[in-house]
């Protein structure tokens, strides 16, 4: 009898001492404020990122003719904005991903650059000039480069569209300064030219979502001989745009300059259209 209380006395001893290391373990990490699991580095991550951005991406869309097309995409897209959001460590500032693939952001860095292509980048459109620490890191990974620098004016259309032939949504990153004006403008070409967009709902997703941007933004269209209804705008007005995705920016209408952009933009639709 007495062995057998004993042999339970020494038994309740051994289980509440593993207990107390396991809590010591605890209590340890919480003191210290490390954590049990941590995110990777970017070099880490490059074999996760594609499966994640690949399983955000919809099914494609059935054959339903160009205007059937664009206007189920639409529908479809108007209101969601970006897949993407900012505060992803070590991408441009303004960061952001569209329904169709593309990524938008500032100038990158070379850091940036490492990031970008851990999520699938293969192709960099600059509307602004990078550093040749940058231009030289994106060679070293074998990173495309369409360089198109441009101010008032659209650049030259065929640069854009034969520099990321063969290149899915996916793999493209388009940027100026800020992420906002020029890659906006380069991106509502790119929804025109290869997603069939129609014009005045590409122009209003990259907008700027002010009133007096917005206002303006009608008025070149309208000169333009679009017509644009409340409805169009309430829906589709800068869901593309940083300024609805986390960020800061769009394409504004503040001058002649921006006027000269939008119309520019414009033209360089009209000229790839008759191209194709």
């Amino acid at each position: 009898m007495l062995r057998d209380t004993l042999l339970l006395v020494i038994l309740s001893c051994a289980a509440l001492l593993g207990c107390g290391r396991e809590a010591s373990v605890h209590a340890v990490l919480a003191e210290s404020g490390a954590k049990e699991s941590v995110d990777p580095p970017a070099s880490a991550r490059a074999t996760e990122a594609a499966p994640e951005v690949a399983a955000t991406i919809p099914e494609p869309l059935p054959d339903l003719g160009e205007a059937q097309a664009a206007l189920e995409v639409g529908a479809a897209l108007a209101g969601a904005g970006s897949r993407w959001r900012l505060g992803y460590r070590g991408l441009p500032r303004n960061s952001r991903q569209t329904v169709e693939g593309y990524w938008l952001g500032s100038r990158p860095s070379a850091a940036n650059v490492d990031e970008l292509f851990a999520r699938g980048v293969r192709a960099i459109v600059s509307g602004i000039r990078l550093e040749e620490e940058v231009l030289a890191r994106a060679r070293a990974l074998g990173v495309h480069h369409v360089n198109v620098p441009f101010g008032g004016r659209f650049p030259n259309h065929r640069l854009i569209v034969e520099g990321i032939a063969g290149f899915d949504p996916r793999e493209v990153f388009i940027h100026c300064e800020h992420g906002g004006d020029r890659s906006g403008a380069i991106l509502a070409f790119l929804l025109a030219v290869r997603h069939q967009w129609p014009i005045e709902r590409a122009l209003l997703a990259v907008a700027f979502p002010g009133q007096r941007d917005v206002r303006g933004l009608v008025e070149v269209l309208e000169e333009r001989g679009f017509r644009v209804s409340s409805e169009e705008q309430s829906r589709y007005v800068g869901i593309y745009s940083a300024e609805r995705n986390g960020g800061f920016g769009g394409l504004k209408i503040r001058g002649p300059a921006y006027r000269r952009l939008v119309s520019t933009t414009i033209d360089a639709i009209h000229a790839s259209e008759r191209l194709n």
